[in-house]
């Protein structure tokens, strides 16, 4: 199943929003249950900033919609999204 979700991130959330340069799934295991944690690593200027707006929530949102509507088990839980600077440091 997580193939699936890096196969919708890739051809139905990163073609929507240019300003992702790359993402990360990170699955932990603990006691039987699933934890998975997707970070998104935005373009930022020579500093390493970027600016958040409301596209950031439209993001996340989206991710969260496609985690739920692909029908992981009671035993996998989306442990969250975040957004990091790119390049992408190892989590």
């Amino acid at each position: 199943m997580i193939q699936g979700l890096h196969k919708i991130i890739e051809k139905f959330i990163l073609p929507q929003f240019p300003w992702i340069a790359d993402y990360n799934i990170r699955v932990a295991h603990e006691n039987g249950r699933k934890f998975v944690l997707i970070k998104y690593y935005v373009k930022s200027d020579e500093e390493g900033s970027f600016i958040v707006d409301e596209s950031f929530k439209e993001v996340e949102n989206l991710t969260v919609n496609v985690f739920k509507m692909m029908g992981f088990g009671l035993d996998t839980y989306l442990e969250g999204v975040l957004f990091h600077s790119y390049p992408p440091n190892p989590l």
